[in-house]
């Protein structure tokens, strides 16, 4: 039955409304939020399991807000795309995982009606004194006006470059919505910026921003604080002298008034406004003042530039009170908050009555941070965040464990979550696996409370069945198929498209440019592709340097190497590149990580000649030739890991679960260098490796004692091109391919990110195969024996194990041929973005052929480089 069939299957004679509660509760769980609050209107029956999956997924018991943060417990686990939401009211915690950019690379600078907005790492807002430039590097820059003195026009008034990512640090102050995003272009959306408070405002949907500027009873600078009134459909904005105005922005042009003098000369204390449940005007000033610790605050390497003193932190020390007496012009100072609740932060202030929210300390203020002047010098220092007492006039915790692991990159104060539950049909939605990863862990608290004993499990419908199967992980998906006849079909139709145990392509597919984290697997035999989605690091930022048994090695943008499995999502870390001998880390006179690699194997004893610096993320693509596996690294510390690297083709090599690496050398019969391939020959548990001049080693490293070589062929080449390779036919002979390439040039240049401009040395230059020759190793008579054809095999050769396969067994495959995929790691290096080279070589009309009517997933990104595996959740 196939997926589409399944979706329609008539179910007018199920009775929905008794499905047990345990396996509502299944279901339930990986619903996304919009559609959980729906299934749990569905009828009253439904209801007992709805709660029981709410009380757990959505633990909020009233409209109070919440604090939404990053917590370190996520940055431990590398998952930037979690946000923690924790409620005050209840004190309970919960995650949510947001749609990208990241939520840790966001810069928080508003909320409002359940919506927080945020400026992503290219500082994306568009206003009117903002410049793009490319550096001589070819970096993307911002120019920003910063004086407001003099005007953009003047030519003493030089605008000062930013980098993107730092650009939202300096420029945005605050952002105010008059009503949710979901009501589309009724929303306004109002932006206090730089230079000196200026204001620009857009409605969903506008391409612009509009400056406000020259309109009568508006100051052009100065403004700290806005809030929107619903009651008149007006914006009430906050000078830093504490003077207000009334911003209405709904007729045809802006109109001001001014409602309240300036009491003030003082920027400082922060100022801000909030209206009480009772219609009152309050002015909140907060006054801050600087400490230094003797345990300066960590932060990434890349961000030292935004940390203008490590040790130095803001912390209130006092908050003034004041209500705002329209008709007399003045504040009049208060000695209390009465019987009101504060929310005060880079939310929209919010101001609750007590009495209505009786788990909410009365009289208090929850603070969170806002001071953006701070943030723009150190982002990584201390966030303040915590409740006010007005009588003890002292910052109090939050009282919740989880808060003391809250990240330094930002928290917002939240406002009237539970109305944004209704509203979020109109956001991103969530992937089916996204989906299910914020139900994991609920069915042991939820289910424990059900009947289950009466289930019968075996007689649920189709329907249901693929619902719940949609959302399973493969290995547990391999799993249900096998629990019994019953749930056979529904397995069927949702099983992977791989028809047979031949290789597929792992790639990085066009139409996922948005998410890092997803590959694409492509079956030549099957012509099937299907999504899978890798733990991090993300998918796109790896360099793949080998795979077999269905695994596949990688390198993350810190060069170490991890192998991994993409059906299984197992994933398992190798030593770290410094435990190579000749790689080592330091750090540049900026405080960025960098490493030293000597990759000139004939001086590397010269002192000087010094070894290289290479940024973490650029190592990886002059040093790693490729990796070879023994086994599946499930099997632990059985498996080999074989590294073939510089200088020039060295060997080491670690077992799994080993914490540095074994360099080879000083061993009889071994050369220290030229190796360019190796395999693993699990009949007579041996690896052989390839030398650059034809030579194949014989290498066994399976005593206890020191590693053990032989050489089996001497050298018949005086050259390094052609590439080389070799594999075992199914008969047992052993084959060399030489894979002849030349470069040519193309008119159209290919496109790169600019922070990849280092790694592209010509736009228009491709690497293509132009040769490739057979050659049979006659090892008795020392020589190789050329072959006309493939005879019936089919060859699978590049950055993987070459696979030889016999045609009679895969009749889908072309007999004869070799699937290619790029393996040149010299022009990865030097071209990382240019164009890598897949498809079938025909040997006898000694072509490259593609792989015929591609999918419409097609077109594979160039990086990272595709590379072919023999599927196994093993």
């Amino acid at each position: 039955m196939a997926a589409a069939e399944v979706s329609a299957v008539v179910v007018s004679d199920s009775d929905w409304s008794r499905l047990p509660d345990d396996m509502l509760i299944e279901v339930m769980r990986s619903l996304e939020i919009p559609d959980l609050l729906s299934a749990g209107a569905v009828c009253s029956s439904w209801r007992p399991a709805y709660t029981a999956v709410r009380r757990v997924r959505l633990p909020i018991t009233d409209k109070s807000p919440c604090l939404l943060y990053s917590c370190d417990d996520d940055a431990a686990a590398d998952d930037d795309d979690v946000a923690t939401v924790y409620s005050p009211s209840s004190g309970a915690t919960f995650k949510l995982r947001l749609p990208a950019p990241a939520f840790r690379r966001r810069y928080t600078v508003g909320s409002g009606h359940g919506w927080i907005v945020t400026a992503d790492e290219l500082s994306n807002l568009q206003l009117y004194n903002v410049e793009s430039f490319t550096d001589e590097q070819g970096n993307l820059m911002y120019n920003n006006y910063e004086d407001s003195m003099p005007h953009r026009d003047d030519p003493l008034g030089f605008p000062v470059p930013y980098h993107p990512q730092r650009l939202r640090l300096f420029l945005y102050f605050r952002v105010i919505l008059s009503c949710s995003p979901s009501a589309g272009s009724d929303c306004v959306v109002l932006l206090l910026h730089s230079p000196d408070g200026q204001l620009s405002f857009a409605r969903i949907g506008d391409h612009c921003w509009t400056r406000l500027t020259d309109i009568e009873n508006l100051w052009d600078r100065g403004y700290r604080h806005a809030i929107y009134n619903k009651n008149d459909g007006l914006f009430y904005l906050l000078h830093f002298q504490a003077s207000i105005h009334t911003l209405n922005l709904n007729g045809p042009s802006p109109v001001v008034n001014e409602i309240l003098k300036g009491v003030t000369a003082w920027d400082n204390p922060t100022k801000s406004i909030v209206m009480t449940p009772r219609g009152d005007m309050l002015q909140v000033w907060r006054c801050r003042e600087l400490r230094w610790n003797d345990a300066p605050v960590q932060f990434p390497s890349e961000d030292s530039d935004d940390v203008h003193d490590p040790c130095q932190e803001l912390y209130t020390d006092e908050m003034l009170l004041y209500k705002v007496d329209f008709d007399g012009q003045k504040l009049d100072k208060m000695d209390s908050l009465e019987d009101y609740i504060l929310f005060l932060g880079f939310n929209s202030s919010i101001c609750l009555s007590a009495k209505d929210f009786p788990n909410l300390r009365s009289g208090c203020a929850y603070l969170a941070d806002d001071s953006y002047e701070e943030i723009g010098i150190n982002k990584h220092t201390l966030r303040e965040v915590g409740i006010w007492n007005f009588k003890s006039e002292t910052l109090e915790s939050l009282g919740d464990p989880q808060l003391r692991r809250l990240r330094t990159s930002g928290a917002s104060v939240v406002a009237s979550f539970l109305a944004a539950e209704t509203e979020m049909r109109s956001a991103p939605r969530y992937s089916a696996h996204q989906a299910h990863q914020l139900g994991l862990g609920f069915l042991a608290v939820a289910a424990a409370t059900m009947a289950a004993a009466a289930a019968d499990w075996t007689s649920l419908p189709d329907d249901i069945l693929f619902l719940v199967m949609r959302q399973l992980g493969i290995p547990d998906l391999l799993n249900a198929g096998a629990v019994c006849s019953s749930w056979r079909p529904t397995y069927s139709s949702l099983r992977l498209p791989i028809t047979d145990k031949s290789p597929c392509l792992l790639y990085s597919c066009d139409a996922d440019a948005d998410d890092d984290d997803v590959a694409t697997v492509y079956s030549p035999s099957s012509g099937a592709t299907f999504k899978l989605r890798l733990p991090a690091p993300a998918f796109r930022r790896r360099y793949m340097v080998g795979s077999d048994h269905g695994w596949v090695a990688t390198a993350d943008e810190l060069s170490n190497l991890q192998v991994i499995n993409p059906l299984s999502g197992v994933q398992i870390d190798l030593p770290p590149v410094t435990e190579l001998y000749h790689v080592a880390s330091f750090t540049d006179d900026r405080g960025r990580l960098m490493y030293s690699n000597q990759d000139n194997w004939m001086r590397r004893h010269d002192p000087q000649w010094l070894p290289v610096p290479y940024h973490p993320q650029r190592l990886r693509l002059f040093l790693y030739y490729r990796v070879t596996l023994s086994c599946s690294p499930s099997a632990g510390s059985e498996c080999i890991v074989l590294l073939l690297h510089r200088p020039d083709g060295e060997l080491s090599f670690a077992r799994v679960g080993d914490r540095s690496w074994t360099r080879l050398t000083g061993i009889e019969n071994l050369p220290e260098t030229g190796y360019r391939y190796a395999f693993y020959n699990k009949n007579d548990r041996l690896f052989y490796l390839l030398n650059c001049l034809g030579s194949i080693h014989r290498l066994d490293l399976n005593g206890p004692s020191s590693p053990v070589a032989s050489l089996i062929f001497k050298e018949i080449a005086l050259w390094d091109n052609p590439n080389k390779s070799i594999a075992v036919t199914p008969r047992g002979d052993m084959l060399q391919v030489w894979r002849c390439r030349d470069p040519r040039w193309v008119d159209t240049p290919v496109r790169f990110p600019l922070e990849d401009c280092d790694d592209v040395y010509d736009p228009c230059q491709e690497l293509y195969t132009d040769e490739i020759l057979l050659f049979k190793v006659d090892i008795d008579g020392q020589k190789l024996v050329k072959m006309d054809s493939l005879e019936d095999y089919v060859l699978f050769m590049g950055f993987n194990s070459s696979v030889c396969l016999s045609a009679k067994d895969f009749p889908n495959l072309k007999a004869g041929c070799a699937y290619l995929a790029d393996d040149a790691y010299e022009e990865i290096c030097v071209n990382k973005h240019t164009w890598r080279e897949l498809g079938i070589w025909n040997f006898k009309s000694e072509t490259l052929e593609s792989f015929g009517d591609p999918p419409s997933v097609l077109p594979w990104l160039n990086w990272p480089p595709p590379i072919w595996i023999t599927p196994s959740i093993y």
